[in-house]
């Protein structure tokens, strides 16, 4: 599986002792359609997520116009 934002393959998350438990990488929803790797999961999906919940409650609180 190949991740929608930085175009590498998206490898499998394991257990210490290598056993593998996840194959199928992570939602790259809102910055993408489709699977997302490890690294631009944290790097630059959870960020954007975190952003647009910041800004939402900002709107919700009247804080933003």
């Amino acid at each position: 599986m190949i991740c929608v934002i930085c175009h590498n393959k998206i490898e499998p998350d394991r257990k210490p002792d290598g056993t593998i438990y996840w194959t199928e990488g992570n939602n790259a929803q809102p910055v993408g359609e489709g699977r997302c790797c490890n690294k631009c999961n944290l790097e630059i999906v959870l960020p954007m997520r975190y952003g647009e919940l910041e800004l939402k409650e900002m709107e919700d609180k009247k804080w933003v116009t």
